[in-house]
């Protein structure tokens, strides 16, 4: 199971947004990904029903897992927990993400670069200055994936 998780401070555990179960078979050489809704309605050990993503940030991994396996029948024992500097890191390990950046895109992207720049306190803001197609960075990159809106919703 990979988690993504929204953790920004120390001392929180943060919320699983990003749920992706994965199967290896090496037998075929193949992997399947399946990705769990984050606000998908779940029974979670002792909390009862609540969105799924809660379920990280009551217990962490080990609630998230026990409420997986308990809701669907399943037995995973093996997780990997991806926060956002881990994000940043693999992104600028692999040299950058190409993606294209659409004009309704952009301003929102800033503000998440921005966002991260302060989360981090480290002053880094690489701002993307114009739509089109970029190698984005690791702290690029993770502005994008943070958008939540564009244009005028």
């Amino acid at each position: 199971m990979v988690f993504g998780i929204d953790k920004r401070y120390e001392d929180e555990n943060g919320r699983g947004d990003t749920n992706i179960l994965v199967k290896v078979d090496f037998s075929n050489k193949t992997v399947k990904l399946i990705s769990i809704m984050r606000d998908l309605l779940v029974e979670i050990p002792v909390y009862g029903l609540d969105k799924f993503n809660s379920a990280f940030s009551y217990g962490g991994p080990k609630l998230a897992l026990s409420t997986l396996n308990k809701n669907f029948g399943l037995g995973i024992t093996k997780y990997v927990v991806v926060n956002f500097c881990a994000f940043e890191k693999v992104i600028d390990v692999v040299g950058g993400v190409e993606i294209e950046i659409k004009p309704e895109e952009l301003e929102q992207l800033n503000l998440c670069i921005k966002e991260l720049a302060r989360l981090a306190k480290d002053g880094y803001v690489p701002l993307v200055k114009t739509p089109g197609t970029h190698l984005l960075n690791g702290r690029q990159a993770l502005g994008y994936s943070r958008i939540r809106k564009v244009g005028e919703w």
